[in-house]
């Protein structure tokens, strides 16, 4: 579907209001309104299935952009020996001193 066709900034910010409304709950209400929005303001060239599926295609980019994955790639912290190599030499090899000092305590109890 070929969207290149200019669009009012007030047809922009209606649809935007309707999304962002919380009258509306549920997805087929919010695509319906929109629907009939977009119907009203564009050009007659637009078949009613293209703004239907223009209406749920903002939808839902609008779903996508609100879900939040973030948390789905934490892995924790990472250990030392898979650290990489410039990250544990930067404060001058400091930190990989103070790691094998306690990893030779564990091992001698003189250390």
């Amino acid at each position: 579907m070929n969207i290149s066709r200019s669009f009012d900034v007030s047809l922009v910010k209606q649809v935007f209001e309707l999304i962002k409304g919380r009258a509306m709950s549920n997805k087929p209400q919010k695509i319906r309104r929109i629907f009939n929005v977009l119907k009203d303001s564009v050009e007659k060239s637009f078949s009613d299935r293209e703004i239907l599926e223009l209406s749920n295609a903002i939808i839902k980019s609008q779903e996508e952009a609100s879900t939040d994955v973030s948390h789905r790639d934490y892995q924790g912290p990472v250990p030392f020996y898979q650290k990489d190599l410039v990250e544990v030499l930067e404060d001058g090899g400091w930190q990989l001193l103070t790691h094998e000092k306690t990893l030779l305590a564990g091992v001698y109890s003189d250390f």
